[in-house]
């Protein structure tokens, strides 16, 4: 089976399509109506897969998503290995892909052109076959499995975003990378477009990134184990997405793939009525603490996005219109200010779904779940006990080890469940 290049952003259009489809088979508890799970999978690769500078091999993202997706692995990934051969190659996978096996494979990733760049080989042409180029040496991989492999999806890999620096041919890393996707498209062979950032979330030109996620602030081409586990399911799910296509909105997102049931059909139900929206296309960052802003423009979105006269507020710079409709209903003002950046608390999620479920859906709460025991029930602010025990009461969230915790912080993943029941209730 071979596909043209997918751009990332066509991605989204992948989706609602694949919306549109039968109903998903369970497969050990997975998702899909046909899925990458438990297929063979083999990458032939450097550094980037290899797991450069981790303590475990193991922990290396394609051993993780290989993991998640019960995969038969082949590891054939080699730090500082070159596409080509020659002089100023180090371990060429052109000579590599000999020793690859012979059993059936089902998909084949090849993956590279990062040191290529940095061993200064030339990138050559995307029709050769020269074995000291770049492209000329994975055309030649190329050949090589699919005469060994005609089963096998084949799918390049190219590397990340550019840093800017050149190599002694004058050249960046995005020169190679743009050749891949050049030669795969004459090709008709799969490319995945690792120089997206903001599809993969690998902002490899981000101090702030780097520092969180490589090796070192100063590495702009290794991850550490945190790195390699937010990576993990950014691929998988594109790979998924690509090969068979998503079956409901939530896998749009890479980062709900090994999500609860509860979260995954939350968000997508909230993603596909356009309450609540992904951090980017393929993220919905469920683990980020979701802020006043937010909360307002949820709830907004959920009463219809109705008409309202602007309420100016000094810290108020984005979604006017959320937020004056969320201080009218008095969902969201506090001391005569908004705060719409502050992470949200348990309480004040509370006290904006009792509220919208009483004034906005003009519901009636009959009976209470009481607070009267729980160790830190004079934590809860003034008359906040009514909107607290209404939300336990509705599974809004339960309490944690015995306590309301009513400052705790709200995730975006929490914060989603919670508006899914709420939209549930005034349905």
């Amino acid at each position: 089976m071979k596909k043209q290049t997918i751009p990332a952003l066509l991605l989204v259009v992948l989706v609602l399509a694949g919306c549109l489809g039968v109903p998903a088979e369970a497969v050990d508890g997975g998702y899909w109506k046909q899925s990458i799970r438990g297929k063979s999978l083999l990458i032939l690769g450097d550094s980037y897969c290899a797991g450069y500078g981790l303590e475990r091999r193991e922990d290396a993202w394609p051993y993780q998503m290989a993991d998640t997706w019960n995969l038969a692995y082949y590891d054939h990934a080699i730090s500082g290995s070159t596409f080509a051969s020659g002089p100023n190659s180090s371990a060429p996978m052109v000579e590599r892909v000999r020793e690859i096996t012979r059993e059936p494979l089902d998909i084949i990733i090849v993956q590279g052109a990062s040191n290529d760049w940095s061993h200064n080989i030339p990138v050559g042409e995307t029709d050769s076959r020269d074995r000291e180029t770049a492209m000329g040496a994975l055309n030649v991989i190329l050949d090589t499995l699919e005469n060994t492999h005609p089963e096998a999806t084949l799918v390049c890999f190219t590397p990340w975003i550019s840093n800017g620096a050149k190599n002694d041919l004058g050249l960046e890393t995005s020169d190679y990378g743009d050749a891949m996707t050049a030669l795969c498209q004459v090709r008709d062979i799969l490319c995945y477009d690792a120089s997206d950032d903001q599809a993969n979330g690998i902002r490899m030109a981000s101090e702030e990134f780097r520092a969180e996620y490589c090796l070192t602030p100063t590495d702009r081409w290794h991850m550490n184990p945190k790195g390699q586990a937010m990576f993990a399911p950014v691929f998988s799910a594109w790979l998924q997405n690509t090969l068979y296509g998503p079956v409901d909105v939530a896998d749009q997102f890479a980062d709900l793939i090994p999500a609860s049931e509860e979260l995954r059909s939350a968000a997508g139900t909230l993603a596909e009525r356009g309450i609540m929206r992904g951090t980017s296309e393929t993220l919905f960052s469920p683990a980020r603490m979701a802020t006043r802003e937010t909360l307002a423009v949820t709830l907004y979105r959920m009463a219809g996005s109705p008409t309202v006269e602007p309420i100016p507020f000094s810290d108020v710079h984005s979604n006017q219109d959320a937020i004056s409709w969320a201080v009218k209903y008095d969902i969201l003002l506090e001391d005569g200010a908004v705060h719409p950046k502050r992470s949200l608390t348990r309480q004040e999620l509370a006290a904006a779904l009792y509220r919208y479920y009483t004034v906005i859906a003009e519901k009636e709460v009959t009976t209470l779940h009481g607070v009267g025991g729980y160790p830190d029930r004079d934590a809860l602010a003034d008359n906040a006990a009514s909107a607290f025990g209404w939300a336990l009461q509705q599974g809004m969230f339960s309490a944690e080890d015995g306590y309301l915790r009513p400052g705790a912080l709200v995730s975006r993943g929490q914060l989603a469940v919670a508006l899914a029941k709420l939209l549930e209730i005034t349905a």
